[in-house]
């Protein structure tokens, strides 16, 4: 019977699951290609919304003919690519500082990149109707629900688990809670207010404002690193 190779500890569990436990940053192999895929899918994801943006059918050759007709669009398109990139962010948060998985954190991330390929069609759906109730509805209710699974995934790997670095304090894993299952919400929602109501500019720069925010409110207020008296 061939040995496991020597990077890879095969922890077995009380309930006898297996689960991966890699020793060093530079062999953890299977992490690195679950969070690959997750890039791929991102990827993907940010390229098909900008299939909505045409140009104008008569275009005059000015400025305000061009923009005008795809000014909702520009919108949506702007609000929708940076919440793709807050959930990226969010998925770079979480894998940051996660260095084990099991097959429940896997399935887990699974659920959060299916709700990740479904955007683009949200995003299709508010850029040729507006926001009719039923599409702000599954707009929100897209952004409401990416948030709720990366939330869920955190839970789950930081508490459940715990497959995150041991040294995290516990008041750091509920931070970390709150902000990956609330911070992107606000901030799209507040995006897409801002450039329905006052333009595509003022949403771009709600969204610069609210990025500065809570990536100072990320790096300020905790010590990731319990002290050896936690």
């Amino acid at each position: 019977m061939t040995a496991a190779p020597d990077w890879v500890d095969f922890t077995v569990q009380s309930d006898g699951d297996c689960m991966k436990n890699h020793d060093t940053p530079e062999k953890n192999y299977d992490l690195e290609r679950l969070i690959f895929f997750s890039d791929g899918v991102f990827a993907i994801a940010i390229t098909l919304l900008v299939i909505e943006l045409r140009p104008p059918e008569h275009w005059d050759g000015t400025w305000i003919g061009l923009l005008t007709p795809i000014l909702a669009k520009l919108v949506f398109y702007v609000v929708s690519f940076f919440s793709l990139g807050l959930f990226w962010m969010a998925h770079r948060f979480i894998f940051r500082f996660t260095q084990k998985f099991d097959e429940i954190a896997a399935l887990l991330n699974l659920v959060f990149l299916c709700l990740i390929g479904v955007m683009p069609f949200v995003n299709a759906m508010a850029s040729e109707h507006g926001m009719p109730p039923v599409v702000l509805q599954m707009y929100i209710g897209e952004m409401v629900a990416t948030a709720l699974a990366a939330g869920l995934l955190w839970f789950y790997v930081a508490f459940i688990g715990k497959l995150t670095d041991p040294r995290l304090t516990t008041s750091f894993k509920i931070y970390g809670l709150f902000r990956l299952s609330l911070t992107p919400v606000i901030i799209a929602a507040g995006a897409l207010w801002v450039g329905i109501g006052f333009g595509i500019l003022a949403s771009i720069g709600f969204i610069l404002i609210a990025f500065f925010i809570t990536n100072r409110l990320h790096l300020e207020p905790f010590n990731i690193v319990k002290t050896e008296a936690e």
